[in-house]
């Protein structure tokens, strides 16, 4: 009884774990990358917030959350979402 208890959990624990692992947000406006934020908003459980600034060709800038991959990716100078495809390690969908 025990055993199936602990198994059962573990399966939880398991499931959450990988469907907490990947955030998609929603793909900001494209431009240049002007500025990376970051924003610790919680020790335990460690939350950081990722932030990218894009300045359009207009001169418009947007501020948008982004996951810790995209942030990795793209660098100030680079552009977005160019920066993502481009620094894409092969063999990842």
């Amino acid at each position: 009884m025990n055993r199936a208890i602990r198994l059962a959990a573990l399966a939880t624990a398991a499931a959450l774990l990988v469907t907490g692992c990947k955030k998609d947000f929603p793909e900001g406006p494209p431009g240049r990358v002007v500025k990376r934020n970051s924003d610790l908003v919680s020790i335990k459980p460690t939350i950081v917030k990722r932030y990218l600034t894009t300045e359009s060709r207009a001169g418009k800038r947007s501020t948008f959350r982004v996951s810790k991959e995209d942030f990795r990716l793209c660098n100030e100078g680079s552009s977005y979402p160019g920066c993502l495809a481009r620094n894409k390690p092969k063999g990842k969908p």
